[in-house]
C-alpha cells in the first residue's frame, strides 16, 4: 500500500513525499539495469478481485485503524504499514540480485515498525481489547518479533543502517550471507533472524491490513 495523501492538493507534505519515493525507487532500479516488474501481484483471498478505493485521507482514515486516533498517529501507522509492505513486496522480489541490501533495509524496517507500534501500544492502554489492537500485539508478543528488538540485536540493526563497520568486527567476508554482519554481531545465525525477520513482516502486513475501525 502506498502512503494515503492527507488531502487532494498535490502541495500536501504526504502527497508530495510519496510522489517522490515512488519516482525514486524505479529511477534507482533503472540506474543499476534492474528489470522493473510493470505489475507487483499482491495476495488476495481466493475468488476475490481487488476493488477501488477512495485514496482522500479524509475517507481513508475514517474507516481505518482506531477512531480515537488523531491524524497524525494514523498518518504514522499508514507509514509503517508501507515500509512493511515495500519490503515485502517491492523489495523482495530484488534479493537475488541484491541479498545484503534487501536483508538490510528489511531488518531496518522490521525493527523501526515493531517500535513504534509497541510504543503506540503502551500510549492507549485503554484500546488493548480492540480486534485491530489485539492482533498487533500478538505479533509483537511471538518470539520471533521479541528476539528481534531485543538489545543483542542493537549493534546488527546499527550496521544495517548508516553506522560504519567497526575494525574489530571478525568473520566478515563477501562471500557470506550480509558479509557476515549477522555471526559478527550476534550470537546467532543469518539464516535464524531472516526467517525471523521474514515471518514477522508477513504476520505484521497481515495485522495492519485488517486494521479497521
Amino acid at each position: 500500500m502506498g502512503l494515503v495523501k492527507r488531502s487532494s492538493k498535490e502541495e500536501s507534505y504526504t502527497y508530495r513525499m510519496a510522489y517522490d519515493m515512488g519516482q525514486a525507487l524505479p529511477s534507482i532500479a533503472c540506474g543499476l539495469n534492474i528489470p522493473w516488474p510493470t505489475q507487483v501481484v499482491l495476495p488476495l483471498p481466493s475468488g476475490q478481485a481487488p476493488q477501488l478505493q477512495d485514496s482522500r485521507a479524509a475517507s481513508y482514515y475514517q474507516e481505518r485503524y482506531e477512531p480515537e486516533f488523531p491524524d497524525a498517529l494514523k498518518d504514522v501507522l499508514t507509514v509503517i504499514e508501507s515500509s512493511v509492505n515495500t519490503s515485502l513486496f517491492i523489495f523482495a522480489p530484488s534479493v537475488e540480485l541484491f541479498a545484503g541490501p534487501v536483508f538490510r533495509a528489511q531488518l531496518v524496517s522490521t525493527i523501526h515498525a515493531l517500535k513504534a507500534l509497541t510504543e503506540i501500544m503502551e500510549r492507549y492502554p485503554g484500546l488493548a481489547d480492540r480486534p485491530g489492537m489485539t492482533a498487533i500485539q500478538g505479533v509483537l508478543n511471538s518470539h520471533d518479533a521479541r528476539h528481534l528488538i531485543r538489545p543483542a540485536l542493537g549493534s546488527l540493526r546499527n550496521r544495517c543502517m548508516h553506522y560504519g563497520i567497526p575494525s574489530y568486527l571478525t568473520n566478515l567476508s563477501l562471500g557470506r550471507p550480509a558479509y557476515g554482519l549477522v555471526e559478527a554481531t550476534t550470537n546467532t545465525t543469518y539464516e535464524t533472524v531472516n526467517s525471523q525477520m521474514l515471518n514477522t513482516l508477513t504476520d505484521l502486513s497481515v495485522a495492519l491490513r485488517s486494521w479497521s475501525k
